[in-house]
C-alpha cells in the first residue's frame, strides 16, 4: 500500500528552511548566540514524491533547527503517512530527530503507529528508527502490537512498508483474545513472527525454522 522512500524523495534541508522561514512565525533560539540554530512554533514538515503525491506530514508544537549540520528536533510529533492521497497511518511521539539530509527519522517516547481506518491496529514502542529510503520502519525497546484481538510484544519489530510486512523479534508473549469474553483463547510460542498485512495472517519462527501453525486474523 505504501510506496517506497527513494532518492529522489530526500529532503532537501536548505531549500525546505528558506521556505520555513518564509511561511511560519520563528526567532533564534535564546539558549544558543550563534545564527545556525533556530526556533519555530507551530512546525510542519512535509514530503511529496516527484508527482506532487504527499508521503507524509509532520506536525509539532515547536521545532529547533540546526541548519549547519541539517537537523531537526521537534517537541511532540504528529505524522500521518500517505498512499495515493489517502491517509493511511498516524504516528505520534513525545520527540523527533530528522537528520542525515532527511535519510533517517527518529522518534523518542511513547510512540504509536496506529491505522487511521481501524484503530484496533497499532505498534507501541519506547523508540523508532525510520529508515526513509529503505520504506523501513524499526521499532526498539518494549514493543507491542495489536491486531484487533491479537496481541503480541517483543523486544523489537521492523515494518517494511513496501512489503506490508511486520517482524517481530525476541517475542516473549502472543495471544489471542476472544471477543466476548476477553479471555486468551489461544497462545503461541516462538522466537520471531511475521504479520502480513495483505492477507492478516501471522508465520511463527523458531531458531530459525518455521512453526507448523498460521494463525487467520481478520482485518
Amino acid at each position: 500500500m505504501l510506496k517506497s522512500f527513494s532518492k529522489k524523495y530526500i529532503l532537501k534541508f536548505s531549500a525546505l528552511i528558506f521556505i520555513f522561514f518564509s511561511i511560519a512565525s520563528c526567532t533564534h533560539s535564546s539558549q544558543d548566540s550563534n545564527d545556525y540554530l533556530y526556533s519555530i512554533n507551530k512546525f510542519n514538515l512535509n514530503q511529496s514524491d516527484a508527482e506532487g503525491n504527499k508521503l507524509f506530514d509532520l506536525t509539532s508544537p515547536s521545532a529547533i533547527i540546526d541548519n549547519v549540520n541539517k537537523q531537526i528536533e521537534t517537541s511532540t510529533a504528529n505524522i500521518i503517512i500517505y498512499n495515493s492521497k489517502k491517509p493511511l497511518y498516524n504516528i505520534k511521539s513525545n520527540s523527533s530527530k530528522i537528520n542525515d539530509n532527511g535519510k533517517i527519522m527518529y522518534l523518542d517516547g511513547n510512540v504509536k503507529l496506529q491505522n487511521i481506518e481501524n484503530k484496533n491496529i497499532f505498534i507501541k514502542s519506547t523508540k523508532v528508527e525510520w529508515h526513509t529510503q529503505k520504506s523501513s520502519i524499526n521499532f526498539l525497546g518494549d514493543v507491542f502490537g495489536n491486531f484487533n484481538t491479537t496481541s503480541i510484544r517483543s523486544k523489537r519489530a521492523t515494518y517494511n512498508l513496501n512489503l506490508e510486512r511486520i517482524t517481530f523479534y525476541d517475542i516473549y508473549d502472543f495471544n489471542i483474545i476472544s471477543d466476548n469474553s476477553r479471555k486468551k483463547i489461544f497462545k503461541v510460542y516462538a522466537s520471531s513472527a511475521i504479520w502480513d498485512g495483505k492477507s492478516g495472517t501471522f508465520e511463527f519462527f523458531t531458531n530459525d525454522q518455521p512453526v507448523k501453525s498460521q494463525v487467520f486474523i481478520p482485518i
